[in-house]
């Protein structure tokens, strides 16, 4: 969780002198790289299906252009730890994308979850969001963000039907990865932006971290555990991340507290003991091991 919650601030070093599709394609350049290596030494591939590389660069496009670009743009806008906990949004439509789409059964315990992570952000983001107009910077940075999720949430559920499909989770994220640096890079090239490096100690440090702990362990871990317990649980860790990421944007960016914010951070933590209460009642068995309850 803390190195989640850093990875929010870490990510605001890469918005400088290089254009930030450009920031991307590099990041998830080398975490492709690395996760295809990885799948290659441990076993963990298999032949795909042309249709199958059509769904993993569907994938790649949502999450690793669509999804990024728009929080880079709200990072912009945003402080980190905003940014952080309304990305955290990808819970609720996880929830409902997994019952739509993948005609999986939620259980009442993880729809009340998701309630108190709605709940939660609409404390701490309902009274000022009422007050901006689409004009304001931080209204559209808001939308961006929220438009993050969206659109990452939908890549989960590819991830999903992907991998329940036989596709090996460290070999299908690291190709999603690929086309979306590939498309990255493209679309930086079809807009006419000029190739840029920056040899800077704080982005290349920022730019290692981020693809290796933020992308390679990050949503490497992430997108097993999408496999394994499903989209809408599965989100949760990306829910208690801003928790850390607002502790760390106000140490180093001056964000403010005030009880209407510690209130919605405090039930959105709520929401979280909620679903992962469920999940450890329904996964552990009478020896701790998996259980074969798959209702969710």
């Amino acid at each position: 969780m803390a190195t989640g919650g850093l990875t929010w601030f870490v990510t605001t070093y890469q918005l400088g002198i290089v254009p930030y599709r450009l920031s991307l394609a590099y990041r998830f350049g080398i975490s492709a790289a690395v996760l295809l290596l990885l799948a290659r030494a441990t076993g963990a591939v298999t032949r795909l299906r042309a249709m199958d590389h059509v769904l993993v660069a569907l994938q790649g496009g949502l999450i690793f252009l669509g999804s990024f670009s728009l929080i880079y743009l709200g990072l912009a806008r945003l402080t980190s730890g905003l940014v952080a906990l309304l990305f955290s949004s990808v819970l609720i439509f996880n929830v409902v994308n997994s019952a739509v789409f993948l005609r999986r059964r939620i259980a009442w315990t993880v729809v009340a979850g998701a309630g108190l992570g709605a709940l939660g952000l609409a404390v701490v983001f309902g009274p000022e969001a009422a007050t901006l107009t689409l004009g304001d910077r931080r209204a559209v940075g808001i939308l961006l963000v929220v438009g993050a999720a969206a659109l990452f949430s939908a890549g989960n559920m590819l991830s999903a039907r992907l991998q329940a499909a036989g596709v090996p989770s460290l070999q299908g994220t690291g190709l999603a990865m690929a086309y979306g640096a590939v498309l990255l890079a493209a679309t930086a090239a079809a807009m006419g932006t000029p190739l840029a490096f920056d040899l800077s100690l704080p982005y290349l440090a920022s730019l290692l971290y981020l693809a290796v702990f933020g992308s390679v362990i990050g949503y490497g871990a992430y997108f097993m555990v999408v496999g394994r317990i499903g989209p809408e649980r599965a989100a949760y860790s990306i829910v208690m991340t801003p928790v850390f990421a607002l502790v760390v944007s106000t140490a180093l960016e001056g964000f403010a507290w005030s009880p209407r914010i510690l209130a919605g951070v405090a039930i959105v933590a709520a929401g979280n003991v909620v679903i992962l209460s469920r999940t450890r009642s329904r996964t552990a068995g009478p020896r701790g091991g998996e259980g074969h309850d798959r209702d969710l």
